[in-house]
């Protein structure tokens, strides 16, 4: 049986694959509006989209795993990258599955 932690590392994987195929609409079905609102507004619109979504997939496996830090009925929360210079990443449970909702800068 799979811990909480890891079936969210296979949707963390699974959310990078997707998005390593640079598709917009297939991008947004693993998003909340909110995250897939939040990956648009990041983009640089003088470059396609789909290069710029392969760039960040392949930059984000790259930070390894997520340390998950709380994993509530509806919300998973965890930290990606080195320690001293991390991401925040929020997962949303939706009807459809676990769903991405928001990714910060590394600080």
């Amino acid at each position: 049986m799979l811990t909480s932690e890891e079936k969210l590392e296979i949707v963390w994987k699974h959310f990078l694959k997707v998005m390593n195929t640079g598709d917009d609409s297939a991008i947004h079905a693993e998003c909340t509006e909110a995250g897939f609102l939040l990956l648009l507004e990041s983009l640089n619109h003088d470059e396609p989209h789909a290069d710029q979504w392969r760039r960040w997939s392949e930059a984000w496996s790259k930070w390894g795993p997520v340390r998950w830090e709380s994993i509530t009925s509806l919300v998973a929360y965890g930290k990606l990258g080195p320690k001293n210079k991390s991401a925040s990443i929020n997962f949303a449970l939706t009807p459809q599955g676990w769903k991405f909702d928001y990714l910060s800068a590394a600080q």
